[in-house]
């Protein structure tokens, strides 16, 4: 989640070489954080895409659902 104590561990996951990719778990919206912080802090143009590796395409969607029926 965007908090500031979790800046040391964005750093490591920054600090990666080879390809990297992120998706949205429903913890990172912990402590009332909404989609576009958690975007922004992860430096994420959007919470779903499409990359391509080895042969294959690769989609990442956002299934969470703040707010979301229960």
């Amino acid at each position: 989640m965007p908090h500031a104590r979790n800046r040391a561990f964005l750093e490591v996951w920054r600090s990666w070489t080879g390809p990297a990719y992120h998706v949205l778990g429903n913890h990172d919206f912990d402590g009332g954080y909404r989609p576009e912080q958690v975007r922004a802090f992860y430096g994420m143009a959007a919470s779903y895409y499409r990359f391509a590796a080895g042969g294959a395409d690769f989609f990442v969607l956002d299934g969470n659902e703040p707010g979301g029926k229960a």
